[in-house]
């Protein structure tokens, strides 16, 4: 379980359920958070993708879906492993995508020398390709932090995606989940971890990187 999910778990749970219908497709089977996802509202859906060499016949599922359920929009993470088979769907459907960045990219390097050039060459030419999908597919982007949208936004300019179809809009914390915390559970909770009652605690909870916001 990651944070994308995570992420993606609480934005269903916060929609209007009686204006937007979600369905969750896993590329692979066997998750553990399809339960979870239900709970919400949603319902899911298994790919049955087990390597990412099989992102047509994905594609091929993802359409059925689409067709049958009558989907007006496809959402990504943009990990490989679920962008490449819903914008592939997206291209045959004529379906908008929206694509999430949870991470910061590196910038583009050309190749120091011939022979880097002919090892990079079948990476670099994927790439490019996927790039043509994005710009062809994607109706808007959403980054997790401006850090993390900067760093992409070369990649995005050869896509062709514009800056104006882009936002971001950085994770956040449901804090009124802790604000009903009352002294008597603290108490237990030091207890439980073996901590001083005037012991100092400091808790790192996310990551600490200017990609993640």
């Amino acid at each position: 379980m990651g944070g994308g999910q995570t992420l993606l778990l609480r934005t269903i749970a916060a929609m209007d359920a009686d204006r937007f219908a979600h369905i969750v497709c896993a590329t692979r089977p066997g998750g553990p958070m399809a339960g979870r996802f239900e709970a919400v509202g949603a319902r899911t859906f298994c790919l049955g993708m087990r390597r990412d060499a099989l992102a047509p016949l994905a594609a091929v599922r993802l359409g059925r879906l689409a067709r049958q359920e009558r989907v007006d929009l496809l959402h990504t993470n943009n990990t490989p492993s679920d962008r490449i088979p819903a914008q592939l769907t997206a291209l045959a459907l004529r379906l908008p995508t929206v694509n999430t960045l949870h991470t910061f990219a590196l910038p583009p390097r050309r190749p120091a020398s011939l022979g880097q050039a002919l090892r990079t060459a079948p990476r670099r030419t994927r790439w490019a390709l996927e790039l043509w999908l994005m710009g062809r597919t994607v109706a808007w982007t959403i980054a997790v932090s401006a850090h993390g949208l900067r760093s992409w936004r070369p990649w995005l300019e050869r896509a062709g995606l514009a800056q104006e179809r882009c936002s971001v809009a950085p994770p956040g914390v449901d804090v009124e989940r802790f604000s009903g915390v009352g002294a008597d559970e603290v108490e237990q909770l030091r207890r439980e971890l073996g901590l001083a009652r005037d012991a100092k605690i400091v808790v790192n909870v996310a990551r600490f990187d200017p990609g993640k916001g």
